[in-house]
């Protein structure tokens, strides 16, 4: 590596910051307007994880237990952009 290639390498990977969204965000993007409460509500029931995560697959989304977990506890990236 060429001195000063470190640098510009470094600055090119902060400037194209590709973080993860939340793909339950994502999910509510795809869906229309009168939908995306039922998402809401869907997230916030007393429904199991898995059960939820089963629903959203069934419904033609691709989507993991612990990414709806992690959206359910607070603990995805829609949290750590408010």
């Amino acid at each position: 590596m060429k001195q000063g290639d470190f640098s510009q390498s470094v600055e090119q990977m902060v400037a194209t910051d590709d973080r993860f969204t939340c793909a339950v965000r994502e999910i509510g993007k795809k869906l229309s307007e009168s939908d995306r409460p039922a998402l809401t509500d869907l997230m916030d029931s007393s429904l199991s994880t898995y059960k939820v995560t089963k629903f959203l697959r069934d419904s033609g989304f691709s989507i993991g237990q612990t990414t709806v977990w992690k959206h359910r506890t607070k603990q995805c990236s829609c949290e750590r952009e408010k």
